[in-house]
């Protein structure tokens, strides 16, 4: 099942946009319906649907998450909405406690923010195509074969596998996207370590 959206890093975006002063009530002048107040900062259901479409990964998923009616989309709608109160809830509480200039807060910040950019820049890479052609699962299928018959493993039929080598197809996709992502990065900002503090290897974050 295609996913709608990745809830953990549409709040990680959500609180660096509270933490630029762009939280909801702020700047808006959205005069829909009132979905939620927190602490007497109101959330309109105009500005839950402009962050919906800021972190769904297509406008097909946005769309499905803001309009179908069904109980379980109903359910993902709320419970979006719920993390988007207690985010908002937290962000102005620390910030009553000055914590917004809290060197632990900030170092903690860095690395998320770093996180949710090489999200937002693996999605923009990734293929709009959504599903592998017959050819393509037929690829994934032999690849797979092949490392099972050199592990001495049993490989079962194509057709018995067929429905979950599309998942594989994907995952497939992400990684190679990933590691042409890495590559970039690593030729478009060159980093130099001092003897001894070289890690092994860096896969995220």
């Amino acid at each position: 099942m295609k996913r709608v959206m990745s809830i953990s890093f549409g709040l990680l975006v959500l609180a660096s946009a509270l933490g630029s002063g762009m939280g909801c009530g702020k700047g808006s002048k959205d005069a829909g319906p009132v979905i939620a107040s927190v602490g007497g900062e109101k959330i309109t259901a105009g500005e839950f649907k402009d962050l919906v479409e800021r972190i769904a990964p297509d406008p097909d998923s946005a769309k499905k998450l803001l309009d179908d009616p069904s109980p379980m989309m109903r359910g993902q709608r709320n419970k979006l909405l719920g993390q988007l109160v207690d985010a908002t809830a937290v962000i102005r509480m620390a910030k009553e406690q000055g914590l917004d200039s809290d060197p632990r807060v900030k170092a903690a910040v860095k690395l998320a923010l770093a996180n949710a950019y090489k999200t937002a820049m693996l999605s923009n890479r990734m293929p709009a195509k959504a599903e592998p052609s017959e050819a393509e699962l037929k690829a994934v299928y032999d690849k797979y074969a092949t490392q099972a018959k050199a592990a001495n493993q049993p490989m079962p039929p194509y057709d018995q596998v067929k429905p979950q080598l599309t998942d594989a197809w994907r995952r497939d996709q992400q990684e190679r996207v990933m590691g042409q992502l890495d590559e970039e990065i690593a030729k478009k900002v060159p980093t130099t370590y001092a003897d001894g503090y070289a890690p092994a290897a860096i896969k995220g974050f």
